[in-house]
């Protein structure tokens, strides 16, 4: 599993074999929506707008493909193509929680010249 960081929504793929007068990266949702459709780079961008799951496939195609556009659905292409396997993204949230101390404070003052303090 691939795990990138709060703010990193770009995924680096690379890809192998394949060959056809077009090139594209598009993401879709788990029912094969596009939600995004980009130029042929290795970065793919992740928006935060694309629900908890979503895909990124790579679509090799020639002159004169249809309906390959956001908002439709990969059902609906026509035309030369070929897709290849999907990445699948799956967005975990986390919650940090709040901690503190016993005496319920977020602040400690410790004295270094203390003969019993240690550092761990």
């Amino acid at each position: 599993m691939l795990w990138f960081s709060r703010g990193n929504n770009t995924v680096t793929v690379t890809e192998t074999g394949g060959s056809s007068f077009f090139s594209n990266y598009i993401v879709t949702d788990l029912a094969g929506n596009i939600l995004s459709f980009q130029a042929s780079s290795t970065n793919v961008s992740i928006s935060s707008s694309f629900g908890d799951a979503c895909q990124i496939w790579n679509i090799r195609h020639g002159i004169g493909t249809q309906n390959l556009a956001v908002g439709r659905n990969m059902s609906e292409i026509t035309g030369c193509f070929e897709f290849s396997n999907p990445i699948n993204i799956s967005k975990i949230s986390v919650n940090p929680g709040v901690i503190a101390t016993l005496q319920n404070t977020s602040d400690v003052g410790l004295c270094s010249n203390d003969p019993t303090f240690q550092l761990m």
